[in-house]
């Protein structure tokens, strides 16, 4: 008496891992996208937030602005926190940027008086680099005020980027936010504008009015 087999043959077991290996390698991509596409939002979204942060704040302090007379990113970012604008650490050190410190503060300053954060005024690495002390009279559509870490003055992205070589985001004196894979291959077909003459550019400090610095951190 035959008895049936309800088992798999090996034949229904290798189509089995075959299928699922299909699905996976179309899978995977899909996913590697989705995160890709969320971390580029999270950098949107903080840069748009300094940039608004920096508006609100320079509209009170038109005269006296503390915040050109930084030097660091952490002393910038102070400013604006305790002003009461923007006092989260993570806008300037993204939690997914593994180029940036790891600091595991909850604000820039402490209220009730403002003092810094001391693990974010140590910080050595952050995610954006802010222009200090961009004059008034910039045009504020075409100054750059900030940007995510890792843009060369080739216009390229470099490999220690928040993005890798893939591109970067820059926010405006105006406050709007732009994606860019690269700022021209040369500074005659450049993506930005020359503050000096008006002509195109692919360097970010030509792009900036004279007086104005990068940071090193």
């Amino acid at each position: 008496m035959n008895k049936d087999n309800n088992g798999f043959t090996l034949v229904e077991l290798l189509v089995s891992i075959a299928v699922i290996g299909i699905l996976t390698s179309m899978l995977v991509p899909a996913i590697n996208k989705f995160m890709e596409e969320g971390r580029k939002t999270k950098g949107s979204n903080a840069l748009s937030q300094i940039a608004k942060a920096y508006l609100q704040y320079i509209n009170i302090n038109k005269e006296s602005s503390t915040i050109d007379k930084a030097d660091k990113v952490s002393d910038w970012a102070l400013v604006l926190a305790k002003a009461g604008y923007l006092n989260d650490p993570r806008m300037y050190i993204f939690p997914d940027d593994i180029g940036a410190s790891k600091v595991q503060s909850k604000v820039i300053c402490k209220p009730p008086n403002g003092a810094p954060d001391s693990a974010f005024a140590k910080a050595t690495a952050f995610s954006v680099t802010v222009a200090m002390g961009v004059p008034s009279s910039s045009d504020p559509s075409i100054t750059p005020l900030a940007w995510t870490r890792g843009l060369q003055s080739n216009g390229k992205w470099s490999t220690s980027g928040v993005y890798g070589s893939k591109g970067g985001f820059i926010a405006f004196l105006d406050g709007h936010v732009e994606w860019f894979s690269d700022l021209g291959t040369d500074t005659t077909d450049g993506k930005l504008v020359k503050s000096s003459d008006g002509t195109a550019t692919n360097n970010i400090s030509e792009a900036l009015n004279g007086g104005t610095s990068i940071p090193s951190l």
